[in-house]
């Protein structure tokens, strides 16, 4: 009986001895799952418990070997851990493969090792299997550009790729759209049909920029969905819209319209880029005389004269994209049109003038004025018109104080009395363009004269190349003592 005894009892000792060998190891490491399938594509995450059962804080270094094996990346939250006495801690351990990983089975081993006595180490094996979401898969999105300005043409190259040894059998949708924060500004579905093995094939597609599109970072989205609609992978990247702003610096839309009395320009500045633009300047110059005629439909806000020029300038305050703004003033051109009708007047008048016919009435006397004297009077004709005239009658006056002595140097006029005296007239066919003629008489004083005698104006009458009835007089002459 004694033997038993001793067998049992024995082998409670040994049981004992086991579970405090147990309780005694100074790290223990219990991952939450020793069995992981990770999905190409996708992140698998395993907690795993450290627990410190020595009687003393320490802090631990953590490892996992390997890091990368076969396109699969592990990577732990901390790789150093500070514990309590007799307490635990979880940290996080990632595993991530990419779409295009092999399908494969491997351990990963965790090993964590005390800093206060590195021969104290605990390690635990988490074995890993790669299992592939699909086979096709987006590989990469390609663009043209990274940072585009407004107008500018985007190019997206989506590339969607078969890992397979086959060629894949399923239709999949290649589903691309363009955001801006929250706002979808172009979408594009293409089909993609069969994919021959291990074989890229590219989708293209293009997108212009806005003229007035707004700055900033854009993002593109790509998603795959096989033909039950599942999204089967996924892609992104972002491109940059630069920030510019355009204002015409030689004023492109500066129009003149010439109306009867004002003279209208419109200047009109636009904002073409995507972002507000500062404020800025439109500056005029015009001639110093235009400043009495200037409206303006905004005042401007500096006028200032030099050199005989008058300049003009606006303060244009910001404008927002595609924002524009109209400058528009006048010359009035009455004052124009009357200085203008002064000038055309005072022409057409010293051209008449100039330019027609005319007589002029003089005489030859020198000396006293008595009736003894005679006194000679001069007539000169001159058509200074350009065309003939016609039907010419030349008329003079001789006061009653005077007679006329019957003796004739040039042509003799036909003499007729007349209440006043005694009145002349020779008449002429014609004279020609330039021509000129001398008519002359003598006339004395009926008594002797003290002062001066006034004689009256001479008259020529004409018709003019119009057939027109016209008449020029001398002025009147006075012939003095001498």
């Amino acid at each position: 009986m004694k033997k038993p005894i001793i067998l049992v009892f024995g082998l409670i000792v040994f049981l004992a001895t086991i579970q405090l060998g147990l309780a005694s190891k100074p790290i223990e490491i219990v991952p939450s799952s020793t069995n992981v399938i990770l999905t190409t594509g996708e992140v698998e995450t395993v907690t795993l418990n450290i627990k410190n059962n020595q009687p003393f804080d320490d802090t631990f270094t953590v490892s996992v070997f390997p890091s990368y094996l076969a396109g699969v990346s592990a990577s732990l939250e901390k790789t150093m851990v500070s514990i309590g006495s007799n307490s635990e801690k979880n940290i996080e351990l990632y595993f991530s493969a990419p779409l295009d990983t092999e399908q494969f089975m491997s351990a990963f081993t965790v090993t964590v090792k005390s800093l206060a006595n590195t021969s104290i180490e605990e390690t635990t094996k988490i074995l890993l299997q790669t299992k592939r979401k699909s086979p096709v898969y987006i590989s990469d999105i390609k663009l043209n550009k990274y940072a585009l300005n407004p107008e500018e043409k985007l190019i997206i190259d989506v590339k969607v790729t078969n890992v397979d040894k086959k060629a894949s059998e399923e239709n999949y949708m290649l589903k691309t759209e363009i955001k801006k924060g929250n706002l979808t500004l172009q979408r594009f579905d293409d089909l993609v049909e069969s994919i021959p093995a291990r074989t890229t094939i590219t989708k293209e597609n293009s997108y212009v920029i806005g003229k007035y599109a707004e700055p900033g970072v854009y993002l593109i989205n790509s998603y795959l969905k096989n033909s039950l609609n599942t999204v089967v992978a996924s892609k992104s990247t972002t491109f940059k819209v630069n920030a510019i702003y355009k204002l015409p610096t030689d004023y492109t839309k500066k129009t003149t319209k010439i109306g009867f009395l004002t003279l209208t320009t419109t200047i009109v500045i636009k904002n073409e880029g995507n972002i507000e633009s500062p404020s800025f300047f439109v500056t005029e110059t015009l001639p110093s005389v235009a400043r009495d005629l200037f409206i303006s439909s905004i005042q401007p806000t500096y006028v200032n004269e030099s050199n005989g020029r008058v300049i003009y300038s606006w303060l244009v305050p910001s404008l927002k994209p595609g924002q524009s703004i109209a400058i528009i003033y006048q010359i009035n051109l009455l004052g124009v049109w009357v200085v203008i009708l002064i000038i055309a007047l005072a022409i057409y008048f010293v051209f008449e003038y100039s330019f027609r016919p005319t007589i002029v009435k003089s005489h030859k006397h020198f000396g006293p004025i008595t009736r003894e004297r005679e006194i000679p009077i001069v007539l000169e004709l001159k058509n200074k018109s350009r065309k003939e005239i016609k039907n010419i009658v030349v008329k003079d006056t001789v006061p009653a104080i005077l007679r006329v002595v019957n003796k004739f140097q040039t042509v003799k006029p036909k003499i007729k009395k007349i209440k006043t005296g005694v009145e002349l007239v020779w008449r002429f066919s014609s004279l020609k363009p330039r021509e000129e003629r001398i008519l002359s008489y003598n006339v004395k004083p009926i008594i002797d004269i003290v002062g001066s005698i006034k004689l009256p104006k001479a008259e020529i009458t004409y018709t003019d190349k119009n057939k027109k009835r016209k008449v020029a007089h001398s002025k009147r002459l006075i012939v003095n003592p001498r």
